[in-house]
């Protein structure tokens, strides 16, 4: 809630809709039609 873009959106925590999460052991796959291979991301 430090930031005010979520702090406007979300007014509080305890709002039904704001939910904190995190991803364990993620991997991202970004791909484009550049051509280029794609790029992986271990987070």
């Amino acid at each position: 809630m430090n930031n005010p873009i979520v702090k406007g959106q979300y007014e509080t925590a305890s709002n039904p809709i704001f939910e904190v999460f995190y991803l364990e052991n993620a991997k991202a796959v970004i791909a484009d039609f550049s051509g280029n291979p794609p790029k992986e991301y271990i987070l």
